[in-house]
């Protein structure tokens, strides 16, 4: 048994010998706390978190070894469960899912329409993904006004625009169910898509206004990471291949990529994205009426 592949912001786990308690274990993933910081044991093949531990071990194996127990002690030597130790080898992979913007050019029209169509054709019945539908979301009384203020903010960098709409855009902090709330799933991509356009006044505002004592440790771990411009493997190779201009079927293998990420994390993150890129997208037409 031995680790693959270790988050940069989980590297300080191997630093010194500490004892940590075992949050919680969910679909082939070992969720440990420490401190308000959770980091994630995952099996094989499961695409890498901005604070995952990727190991060798198969999800019944990985899951199994830590029945019935309630901490574990980790050292530079690896992660020890009871008589059992997952090794940390002298070489192992090193993930770092910072992104920083590709050379967008000015009068880019962001492709909104594949994550549009993707997410009707395949996104779950139960998923946040309704709120991306501009008719939907200024019926619901908590986004009233946030869509036309997100975009002054976006596109003039208005200040007092911005903070007024993060206030708003915040309120998603905690709402809904599951290991990471769809509210929270739905900002990670609304984040993500300031971050490419990037929108730094309204990005910087809906950073100070996530309140994440409202939401539970692992989501707000994702969004303590997405403020940092740290995303998840498969959400930062959609961005990048969105900045590259690739062609439609690379971008929705990447987008499909992402949609599979959890129950409905993925469709939940997509549909914040799209929710945002819609926005852009509209104001640049005005801006740019012969891009296409």
């Amino acid at each position: 048994m031995k680790i693959l592949r270790v988050a940069k912001a989980a590297q300080p786990l191997f630093l010194r010998e500490q004892r940590l308690p075992i949050h919680s274990v969910y679909k082939n993933t070992v969720n440990l706390q420490s401190g308000a910081q959770i980091f994630a044991l995952q099996a094989a093949g499961i695409p890498a978190t901005p604070f995952s531990v990727g190991t060798d071990l198969p999800g019944g194996s990985l899951e199994g070894l830590f029945r019935g127990e309630t901490a574990v002690l980790a050292s530079p030597h690896g992660v020890c469960v009871g008589k059992s130790t997952i090794l940390l080898p002298a070489r192992y992979e090193r993930f770092d899912g910072h992104y920083m913007p590709g050379a967008v050019p000015a009068d880019l029209i962001f492709p909104a329409e594949v994550l549009r169509e993707m997410l009707r054709r395949l996104a779950p019945r139960d998923s946040f993904f309704a709120l991306a539908e501009p008719s939907r979301l200024a019926a619901c009384g908590r986004f009233s006004g946030a869509a036309e203020g997100a975009v002054l903010a976006m596109c003039a960098e208005d200040a007092c625009t911005a903070a007024d709409a993060a206030q708003i855009l915040a309120e998603l902090v905690g709402l809904g169910q599951g290991l990471t709330p769809a509210g929270d799933d739905f900002l990670v991509g609304v984040l993500a898509a300031l971050d490419m356009a990037r929108a730094t006044t309204l990005r910087t505002a809906l950073c100070a206004a996530l309140r994440l004592q409202k939401t539970n440790a692992i989501s707000a771990g994702f969004l303590r990471a997405a403020a940092e411009s740290d995303y998840a493997e498969a959400l930062l190779a959609l961005l990048r291949t969105m900045d590259g201009g690739a062609a439609r079927e690379r971008l929705e293998s990447c987008a499909l990529r992402v949609l599979q990420t959890g129950h409905t994390s993925g469709s939940d993150t997509l549909g914040g994205m799209l929710w945002c890129m819609d926005r852009i997208e509209r104001k640049k037409r005005e801006w740019f009426p012969t891009v296409r």
